[in-house]
């Protein structure tokens, strides 16, 4: 192996949507002390496929496959929907929903069926489509911040996605930092 990297793909989220998360975030911080590592607007995005330690030998082949996993693929008409977790009765992270055309799900199948070609494995969990709001380090007063999120008068903007992210992911003890390694339009 080359040198590697940490990758994922994913479509990056307007301004407007990163707005709502914050201020989502913003009213659990203040009412509720709960223990969780929220996310900065800069890592919002909704990710389609984590690819995990990837040779950079790929990067080429990668995004080749992205071109081919997006042939017919307009651009995706998006809304904000309700916020939910995933983790049952002890969750783990929480999210905003988002209401998806069709299309998205079958670029996420088209992408993990073309990378699969390069060695990535298949997915084998359902795709869930969602922002993540943030990750659960104690689940102490959860059931509360998670009632009161739902109540919240949640603005559902519409938006539109016209392009496919490859981002490279670097661990720093400030947080995640994400760089664009290619951008494939929808078209």
């Amino acid at each position: 192996m080359d040198k590697v990297i940490r990758a994922f793909i994913a479509l990056e989220m307007p301004v407007s949507v990163k707005d709502i998360v914050q201020r989502m975030q913003n009213d659990a911080r203040t009412r509720f002390q709960c223990h969780i590592s929220w996310t900065r607007p800069e890592g919002m995005h909704l990710t389609l496929k984590f690819l995990g330690d990837t040779d950079i030998s790929l990067l080429a082949d990668l995004e080749s496959a992205l071109q081919a996993a997006v042939k017919g693929i307009a651009p995706l008409d998006m809304a904000v929907a309700e916020p939910g977790h995933f983790g049952g009765r002890n969750p783990r992270v929480i999210w905003l929903g988002l209401t998806t055309p069709e299309n998205l799900f079958r670029l996420q199948k088209e992408i993990d069926q073309e990378i699969h070609k390069l060695g990535f494995p298949l997915e084998i969990r359902p795709f869930h489509p969602h922002i993540t709001l943030g990750r659960v380090k104690n689940t102490k007063g959860m059931k509360g911040m998670m009632a009161h999120l739902k109540k919240l008068p949640i603005e559902k903007i519409s938006f539109q996605v016209n392009e496919l992210i490859l981002f490279q992911s670097e661990l720093k003890p400030s947080g995640a930092v994400y760089t664009r390694l290619a951008t494939i339009l929808l078209k």
